[in-house]
Formats: C-alpha cells, sequence, structure tokens
C-alpha cells in the first residue's frame, strides 16, 4: 500500500503593488475603467438606504451647500453697479447651482455622485463682471444693459468651459495636465483661497476691495466691527471641523451662527431695519416675485463688443 502524499500548501503570492505608470495606463484604459464602473454599479444597486436617510443628507447637503453658493453670487457680483440688485442676482445663481447639481447626479456614470459648483471659477468670473461693467459704463449705457449684458454672457463663458472640459474627457487629455508645473497649480490654489477670504472680508464690511492698497479699509473703526463676528464665526467652524471631523459639524455651526444672530437681535429688541441700516444685513432691494427672476435676461440689451476683452479670461479659465 503506497501511502497518498499530502499536498504542500504554499503561501498565496502577494500581488505586487501597480506603478504610477501602470496605474496612469489603467486608468486610460476604457476596458478597465468601464469593468471599474461596472464593479461600482453593482456594489450601489445592492445598497438601499432609506427614504428618511436620503432625505437626511439631502438636507445636510443643504445646509453646508446653500451659504456656499450664495457667496459665490455675492463674490461674482462683488461690482458696486450690481449690489442693488444683488437679491435677484444669487438667486439666479442658487438656480445654476441646482441645475449643476441635479445635471451631475443624474448623468454621471458614478451612482453615488454629488458635485457641486467649485470656488475655482470665481476669480474668472468676478474678473468678467467687472470688465462688463466698465465697458458698458464706457458707453454710457443704463443699468438694465449691464445686466443682460452679465447674466447672459456669463453664463456663455460658463458653457464654453463645460463644452472644452467634455471634450477633454472624452479623448482623455486630462493626462497632460501633470504637465504643469507643480508650483503653477499650488500658487493657483493658494490665491484662490487668498481671493476668496479677502472677498469676504469685503462681504461682510461692505466695502469694495480689490487688491492690497485697498486693504486699510478693513481696519476703519466700524468696518471692523462687521468684520469680528464673522472672522471669528470662521475660525470657530475652521478649528470645530479639524478636531470634530464630523459630517454634521459644518451644517450646524453654520445654523447656529445664523441662531444666535438673530436671537442676539431679539435679545436686543432691534429691529431688521436698524439692523440693515447699521451694516448687519444687505441693503439690496426686495427681490422681486419669483417669475420675474429671469427680467434681467434681455438679448436686445447685450453689448456683445465686450466678447472681445472677456476673450483671454475665458481662455485662462
Amino acid at each position: 500500500h503506497v501511502k497518498p502524499l499530502t499536498p504542500i500548501k504554499t503561501k498565496p503570492k502577494l500581488k505586487r503593488k501597480k506603478s504610477l505608470q501602470e496605474l496612469h495606463q489603467s486608468i486610460s484604459d476604457p476596458a478597465l475603467s468601464t469593468r471599474a464602473l461596472d464593479e461600482i454599479r453593482v456594489h450601489f444597486a445592492n445598497k438601499k438606504n432609506s427614504l428618511g436617510t436620503c432625505i437626511s443628507y439631502g438636507l445636510v447637503n443643504t445646509a453646508v451647500v446653500l451659504p456656499v453658493e450664495m457667496s459665490f453670487g455675492a463674490i461674482i457680483f462683488s461690482n458696486s453697479a450690481f449690489i442693488p440688485y444683488l437679491p435677484v442676482l444669487i438667486k439666479l445663481v442658487v438656480i445654476s447651482a441646482v441645475v449643476h447639481q441635479i445635471s451631475f447626479s443624474a448623468l454621471s456614470s458614478l451612482p453615488f455622485a454629488i458635485g457641486q459648483v467649485q470656488d475655482a471659477g470665481l476669480i474668472f468670473l468676478a474678473a468678467m463682471a467687472n470688465t462688463i461693467v466698465n465697458h458698458v459704463r464706457a458707453r454710457e449705457l443704463d443699468d438694465s444693459h449691464i445686466l443682460a449684458t452679465a447674466t447672459i454672457i456669463l453664463p456663455l463663458c460658463t458653457a464654453f468651459l463645460g463644452v472644452g472640459l467634455v471634450i477633454i474627457g472624452n479623448f482623455r487629455l486630462a493626462g497632460y495636465v501633470q504637465a504643469l508645473p507643480t508650483p503653477v497649480i499650488g500658487g493657483y490654489l493658494a490665491f484662490i483661497g487668498f481671493f476668496c477670504g479677502q472677498s469676504g472680508l469685503a462681504l461682510m464690511g461692505g466695502v469694495n476691495v480689490v487688491n492690497y492698497s485697498d486693504w486699510h479699509k478693513f481696519f476703519a473703526s466700524k468696518v471692523a466691527i462687521l468684520i469680528l463676528p464673522g472672522f471669528a464665526g470662521g475660525l470657530g467652524i475652521y478649528l470645530l471641523a479639524r478636531k470634530l471631523r464630523h459630517m454634521a459639524v459644518l451644517p450646524v455651526s453654520i445654523m447656529s451662527l445664523l441662531f444666535c444672530f438673530y436671537w442676539i437681535l431679539m435679545f436686543k429688541n432691534i429691529p431688521l431695519d436698524e439692523a440693515r441700516s447699521s451694516g448687519w444685513l444687505s441693503t439690496a432691494e426686495a427681490p422681486p416675485v419669483w417669475y420675474h427672476t429671469w427680467d434681467f435676461l434681455q438679448f436686445d440689451k447685450v453689448c456683445w463688443s465686450v466678447l472681445p476683452e472677456l476673450a483671454i479670461t475665458e481662455i485662462s479659465m
């Protein structure tokens, strides 16, 4: 009788980590990309969330995103020519953000995709808005021409940018971005933060600040008083977000600041008109009825002659 041989147990071979070049090749390989997307779709198809969970996540995202989009609108239209019309202009920006969110979530190949407007384009859109104001005023036209030109040409420029991104994605040209030097990318990101910070301080103080030469306006006594609570609140949110690292930190902090502001007004018995005249609330005109939100979009009043001046900014964006 021959004793059967016992199979030798061997350790499974460890998979070698892919190099950076191999990862880039797998990402650019349509077959591998399609397979990965199919696996993601199957995973999320089997993972069903309750309606209450979906609504909760939606409310959290709304509490975080809505103030951000409103501030984006105030930054884009920070020129003094737009101040009387800010409620309608901010409403248009929020509506465009809603359209962006619906399109991104409904049409993305990733089932979990939640995308919202970035702050990267604020620099260019604000510069375009200022160019439009200067161009129209140089021709001694009224505010209706400024509003029509801004509310029609800025979306067109954004649409052209979107077409460019789609072309880059379809032809897989995003890899060429890696050719940009790191200091260029880092410097641009740093300037975005600087620009948003400067615009936020100017928005709180109710002053028009364009560059360093205007920073002395922040130190005026009345302006500093208006800025201090917002600066303290922003610093507090930053520290809490770094310390707690929970998704509820941002929405709860934002809602708490809003609650504290109106609680102080009620406790001090300060009417809204007095708070508005003191600079704590916007002095813009009251927004019209919702179906008049698009009244600024008048194609017959658009100054198309401003397009050549916006070409370089559009290409840079």
